[in-house]
């Protein structure tokens, strides 16, 4: 009995042999030969988003879409929102005290 594992809507890889092939041929029981630099490239990209998404989680550091000379940015704006909501909140303390 074979074992597939799914890769992909398209591709889909055999256990037994480790070929990679399309699930349509698969029906056909017909291996077909698979670009792997096609695949290498897309895991290339996913691997990209990753660090891009792991770095946006960083405050000191900025997306790779955005303009020179912003790191830092994210860590200034927090602040300075946190000043503004304190300098508020201040406020309507003292308000409500008088």
């Amino acid at each position: 009995m074979t074992s597939n594992v799914i890769i992909d809507d398209e591709y889909i890889m055999d256990m037994d042999s480790y070929t990679v092939g399309l699930k349509a041929n698969k029906k056909i029981s017909k291996s077909s030969s698979v670009d792997f630099d096609e695949i290498n490239s897309v895991l290339d990209r996913l691997e990209e988003s990753i660090v891009d998404l792991e770095s946006s989680l960083d405050p000191r550091t900025t997306s790779r879409i955005s303009m020179q000379n912003r790191e830092g940015i994210y860590l200034k704006e927090g602040l300075m929102t946190n000043i503004i909501i304190g300098v508020v909140l201040a406020l309507i303390l003292i308000i409500l005290i008088i």
